[in-house]
């Protein structure tokens, strides 16, 4: 690619359609496991930059 800001522009596309992903499928599997603590757990360590 060779637009710098076009491909800084399709990278944060990407990861907020990721984030958004995990989000429901992680919260469909929290209320259906009924705990909470787990998936938060996980979702802080995966923390960008950690």
């Amino acid at each position: 690619m060779d637009d710098p800001a076009g491909g800084v522009a399709l990278l944060s596309l990407l990861y907020t359609a990721g984030v958004v992903a995990a989000s429901l499928i992680a919260g469909r599997r929290s209320d259906r496991t009924g705990r909470r603590k787990p998936f938060v757990i996980v979702a802080s360590s995966s923390w960008p930059g950690r």
